[in-house]
């Protein structure tokens, strides 16, 4: 058996007493388990996003490990006892399963997301805000952060580049956003964490702004977000 820590990003039904799950642990990076009848009624179902211990063994062919031990590291998480703030929490896991699907272990991405996760398990509310921040700056860790020297108020961006233009700069075939997106992407690019509160975004704008930086993402690297599962997601955070 081996050991690693990591968090649980999704967990599929595969047959009444077994589930697929998908992690992305310090030591492996990402890694897909099956269980061995783990989600069967006498058991505790961890939320998402929870960083756990979990104990293996290791299919020498790749593909699927077998599971044999999940334990949360922190038992006193709020993602278990606050349903919307869970519901985040399978949003924030939903994304990194598919991004984080061919990721090998990154340390510093690794202590991004723990660091991203305590905030969304800190913060009182603003769970739109965290998710933003989180998702937006997360592009930084692969070279495509938005190039925020240039900006000023009323520029569109460039999915494409990265860079914010003037809007008279708009050329037939770009991929650009209108002018209160590239704001927004700009002010969560940028400002301070401890002043994120006093961002207000509705859900809409939420919506508006999480589609733009999957369309972002997906332009930059070989990734396809699954617009079903994700939208299940949110209407059930539009309720």
């Amino acid at each position: 058996m081996e050991l690693v820590k990591g968090f649980l990003l999704k967990a599929v039904p595969y047959t009444e007493s077994q589930s697929i799950i998908y992690l992305f642990t310090k030591e492996e990076g990402f890694m897909a388990m099956i269980t061995s009848g783990i989600n069967n009624k006498r058991k505790t179902i961890l939320p998402i996003m929870q960083l756990c211990e979990v104990e293996f063994l290791r299919n020498s062919r790749g593909g699927l490990h077998k599971l044999s031990v999940i334990a949360p590291v922190n038992k006193a998480s709020n993602l278990n006892f606050e349903i919307e703030r869970g519901t985040y929490a399978s949003l924030w896991g939903n994304l990194l399963a598919t991004f984080l699907r061919e990721q090998h272990a990154d340390e510093q991405l690794f202590e991004y997301i723990d660091k991203a996760v305590e905030l969304l398990e800190g913060c009182r509310d603003g769970f739109v805000n965290v998710t933003l921040l989180f998702w937006i700056r997360m592009a930084g860790l692969f070279g495509i952060r938005p190039d925020c020297d240039n900006y000023e108020p009323g520029m569109l961006f460039n999915l494409e580049s990265g860079e914010f233009v003037e809007s008279r700069a708009y050329i037939n075939g770009m991929f650009l956003t209108g002018p209160n997106v590239a704001q927004a992407i700009y002010r969560f690019s940028t400002i301070e964490v401890e002043m994120l509160g006093r961002v207000k975004i509705d859900f809409k704008s939420f919506e508006i702004l999480l589609e733009t930086m999957m369309h972002y993402y997906e332009r930059h690297f070989a990734v396809k977000f699954n617009r079903t599962e994700i939208g299940l997601i949110l209407e059930i955070l539009r309720t």
